[in-house]
């Protein structure tokens, strides 16, 4: 249904997906929708707030580009911690974006991550 969806509406420059849907239990095939997305050329944005720490996400193996997880449930820890996952694509796609600024994350002048 995603690769339909994004013949009949692309070309979009991201897709996001849901890992785990925490009131339905739901698990949706993560690794098959990202190989679709990235197939359309698609950015990958998951929801892993309930998934990560509990499920396996290879993000870079399955083409993740940008996970978010939040540390009150899969991690079972107090809330109030956001996680995030950045890969390389998404890093670039904030870095040639055409709005300085707008990300929301402040990406040094060179492009490169910041390093730890």
């Amino acid at each position: 249904m995603l690769g339909q969806a994004l013949e009949t509406h692309g070309p979009v420059q991201a897709v996001f997906l849901t890992h785990n849907e925490t009131s339905t239990g739901v698990t949706n095939p993560l690794q098959d929708l990202t190989r679709v997305a990235v197939e359309h050329g698609a950015l990958t944005i998951v929801d892993a707030v309930s998934s990560r720490g509990a499920l396996p996400l290879e993000m870079d193996a399955w083409g993740v580009d940008f996970v978010l997880s939040g540390s009150q449930k899969g991690w079972m820890c107090p809330p109030g911690l956001l996680i995030a996952g950045i890969g390389g694509r998404a890093w670039e796609a904030m870095r040639v974006q055409p709005f300085p600024g707008s990300s929301g994350i402040s990406v040094p002048p060179n492009g490169a991550p910041p390093t730890a």
